[in-house]
């Protein structure tokens, strides 16, 4: 009798198929995890001297932070993917460095994209152009070595009084100070005797943090200025589209544009202005309203408190039409003309501002924009900077006089 063959268990045998399965996933996926797991250090760092280690903690945030112990120079990285913590680069929140640690090394932390600050111990004298990202701000205290370096962040407890890059500590954050950037746009009448120059002086005696550019072409008018194919406008496009942060930008036309051609003068504001607009995030623009003078006055057949007035009402329409405060300079030019002769606020050329007439610039600028009343601003411009020769024989008195002049113009005073 033959024997009879046992019946195929199918689902017995689809079981221990499955449970074969599931112990080899287990086994493989327990070893992926196992070598998938972050190594967080201690690592020995290279260096020039000395003997330095890193390590990563957890941020509490499914991020870490990346501590540097030890003492001395760390060595460069040929790149960022050669330093030990780069896999994790990314979710490296901040970073902390040894007290005396002396040397960082380049595209150390470069790839730590999520680092926006980091504070360099005093100790430190050197580190690579690229050793950080370059959102990172890297901050300083005023003690440090690098502290008069370029693109670090000096320690301020108080607001700044000068322009430059400055932090201070807000609990356990380092926090930048805002710092205010103005750009002045015009031609002669802006760069003789460095009118924005003596307004950053003025803003810094004042309190102000204030970062002053300018962008100057002589007899350049606003429309070119407004054409890219200009080279004054290819600078200004250059400076617009490379920041977003300019807080005021000044404009002053051509000495008799508005008057003459007032049509094109309002055309090559309002293209700037509309390029302003575009490319900023918020900036204030202000006209700067210049001054009657000999030479002009005689071609147009007006005196020079009546060309300065009509080149006041021109600049005051396109305010208007455009949106935008006027600084009148001109018209405090015609005061000190009608008041106080003996002052002479034009160059020898009868057109130009002598050092006093560019000071007397500098203070109704600083008065309209940043609200500085010019009859107690600490700068009174004397003496005057090295090598700085004039015929307006400027002196304190000359200066208390202007002071007084430019708040009575910007108040409403100089009829």
């Amino acid at each position: 009798m033959s024997e009879r063959k046992a019946p195929f268990n199918f689902i017995g045998s689809a079981a221990i198929c499955l449970a074969a399965f599931l112990a080899v996933f287990c086994i493989c996926s327990c070893s992926r995890g196992s070598s998938a797991k972050t190594d967080t250090g201690p690592w020995s760092l290279p260096t020039r001297s000395g003997e330095l280690t890193a390590r990563l903690e957890d941020d509490g945030s499914y991020g870490y932070v990346l501590t540097v112990s030890g003492s001395g120079e760390m060595e460069d990285y040929a790149s960022a993917k050669d330093a030990p913590w780069y896999s994790v680069s990314g979710r490296i929140s901040s970073i902390k460095l040894s007290e005396t640690l002396k040397r960082i090394g380049n595209n150390a932390f470069s790839a730590c994209t999520h680092v926006r600050t980091v504070i360099l111990p005093d100790s430190v004298q050197e580190f690579g152009s690229q050793t950080f990202h370059e959102e990172c701000k890297v901050c300083v205290y005023d003690s440090s070595p690098l502290a008069s370096g370029s693109g670090v962040y000096v320690y301020s407890e108080d607001s700044p009084r000068e322009a430059g890059l400055f932090w201070h500590m807000e609990g356990e954050k380092a926090v930048m100070w805002d710092t205010m950037r103005i750009l002045f746009i015009g031609n002669s009448f802006t760069y003789t005797f460095d009118i924005d120059r003596l307004f950053a002086e003025m803003a810094k005696a004042s309190g102000f943090a204030a970062t002053v550019e300018r962008i100057t072409i002589g007899a350049h008018t606003l429309s070119q200025f407004a054409d890219p194919s200009d080279e004054g406008g290819a600078e200004i496009e250059k400076r617009l589209t490379e920041r977003s942060d300019y807080d005021i930008i000044v404009l002053q036309e051509q000495s008799v544009r508005p008057i003459t051609s007032y049509d094109q003068f309002l055309d090559g504001a309002g293209k700037l202005v509309k390029r302003i607009s575009e490319t900023q995030k918020s900036c204030k623009v202000y006209l700067y309203a210049t001054w009657g003078y000999p030479g002009q006055s005689q071609v147009i057949g007006q005196d020079i408190p009546t060309m300065e007035s009509n080149l006041r009402e021109a600049y005051a329409k396109a305010g208007a039409a455009l949106g935008l405060e006027i600084s009148n300079v001109g018209k405090a030019f015609t005061e000190v003309f009608k008041t106080h002769g003996e002052i002479n606020l034009l160059g020898p050329d009868n057109k130009h501002p002598s050092y006093a007439g560019s000071y007397l610039s500098a203070l109704v600028n600083a008065f309209t924009i940043l609200g500085i009343d010019p009859r107690t601003c600490p700068f009174d411009g004397y003496p005057l900077p090295s090598g700085v020769k004039d015929n307006s024989d400027f002196s304190p008195e000359i200066s208390q006089i202007l002071k007084n002049i430019a708040y009575t113009t910007v108040t409403g005073g100089g009829k």
